[in-house]
């Protein structure tokens, strides 16, 4: 190893650096390592840390070498389309972060303790820029055990919260109503964490008129079939271009825009200012799981973010990688639960929004195509392999989401009507010395 393989005066360097659990990155700027693993994985290639597009691989113990990987890119690999000056290696370092006026808040949500969490807590501490505050949000505060745990195994200061009404909204909101951040971050407990991913967010806060920023989501781990099938389904990955959201200007041609599933972005990498999503209310605490609705609290909170007057921005270079469930059991369940959270979103956004129902009304026919046709957006990267059977689960899930919406109002109007017996919130700040306050 050690050689450089040079492509239109620039040059590719490799180096016997051995690379051996995801996620997997090769950056232009940098020398290539080894990679070794199992299974399919996906390789994310930046160029001084901006996110270009992912190679596909099938890792085994027998180490794919950086010069083949070289080899590949030079090549204009098809799967990235890379142009000859996306190859060309630059020696001017990445910038170092600027210093931003925007304080930011980390709110996580958990329901047991994990080492996923730890790891995910850790991430949050070494980020680029730093967070005024890492909020832990325990919603199973009376069974989870969480808070003995985070005291024994904590690897960083945190605030503990202690949420006992059930629901990844309610949780959402108990962490945004002690956050102190301009802008507050929301993640969850099964990422793993870019070093530079909390600074992009906020870069992404580039005009005043910017009320939420979104990343890209990629999968950690593509070795089970039922992970695969997941990216099949549509993943949570919008793509490596930059976009722009908003309701005045013709920013997406989509015969369903702005009622797109997934458009603009997922819950588990969102940053909103603080004084609009107070302004807002919050999340929903009717949508999302660990309610009947199972779902949709973060479509609906984009939705409302536009319907306000709001921008969304979404930021590729805000990267984290998500711990895809392994089991096909647990797959069937999460689409079920997909199709329901987007059938609860919907049937909210219509009931209560007359403006959109009409829209939403209009353009049925439309949706019914983007749902069902083979070529659309939504169906065109399942291959002839992906279960039908998966797709009726969807259905299913989508033809129940109006009746989960409406006993999920009932629940929490119920909830709120009565007197709170809920554990009372307790905030942990532990001391650098690692005693716990």
């Amino acid at each position: 190893m050690g050689a450089a393989l040079n492509f239109n005066g620039g040059g590719l360097a490799v180096t016997n650096k051995l690379l051996e659990a995801p996620p997997y990155q090769l950056d232009l700027s940098e020398p290539f390592p080894d990679l070794v693993g199992h299974g399919v994985a996906l390789v994310l290639v930046r160029r001084q840390g901006q996110p270009l597009g992912v190679l596909k691989l099938e890792l085994s113990d027998t180490p794919v070498a950086g010069d083949k990987l070289a080899s590949y890119l030079e090549a204009g690999f098809p799967e990235l389309a890379l142009s000859p000056q996306d190859l060309e290696i630059s020696n001017t370092p990445a910038a170092e972060p600027a210093p931003k006026s925007l304080s930011a808040t980390i709110v996580v949500t958990a329901i047991k303790p994990t080492d996923d969490l730890l790891r995910v807590l850790s991430g949050c501490s070494e980020q680029t820029v730093k967070p005024v505050e890492i909020i832990v949000v325990d919603n199973r505060p009376t069974t989870s055990g969480l808070l003995e745990f985070l005291q024994d195994h904590a690897p960083c200061d945190y605030m503990y919260v202690a949420e006992a009404q059930q629901g990844l909204s309610a949780a959402r909101n108990a962490g945004a109503a002690h956050a102190t951040g301009d802008v507050v971050v929301f993640t969850d407990d099964d990422v793993v964490l870019d070093p530079r991913w909390l600074q992009q967010l906020l870069e992404g806060f580039d005009h005043d008129d910017i009320a939420c920023v979104t990343g890209l989501i990629l999968p950690l781990d593509l070795t089970a079939p039922a992970q695969q099938l997941l990216e099949e389904f549509g993943g949570f990955s919008k793509g490596f271009e930059k976009k722009r959201f908003n309701l005045t200007d013709a920013v997406d041609s989509h015969p369903l825009y702005p009622f797109i599933p997934g458009r603009f972005g997922s819950g588990a990498n969102t940053a909103i200012r603080a004084d609009f999503l107070r302004a807002m209310g919050g999340f929903d605490q009717a949508l999302g799981t660990g309610t009947p609705a199972r779902g949709g609290e973060d479509l609906d909170l984009y939705l409302e973010v536009l319907a306000r007057g709001g921008v969304i921005n979404y930021q590729p270079s805000a990267v984290l990688w998500h711990n895809h469930r392994q089991g096909m059991d647990d797959l069937t369940h999460q689409i079920f639960n997909y199709g329901l959270g987007l059938g609860a979103m919907l049937s909210k956004r219509i009931a209560t929004r007359p403006r959109e129902r009409k829209e939403m009304l209009r353009r049925g026919p439309a949706a019914l195509r983007y749902l069902l046709s083979s070529s659309s957006d939504k169906n065109r990267a399942k291959t002839h392999e992906y279960p039908r059977r998966l797709n009726l689960t969807e259905y299913c899930g989508l033809a129940v989401g109006p009746f989960a919406y409406w006993r999920s109002r009932r629940r929490l109007a119920k909830l709120t009507s009565q007197t709170s017996n809920s554990v009372p919130t307790r905030d942990i700040v532990p001391r650098q010395d690692g005693t716990r306050g």
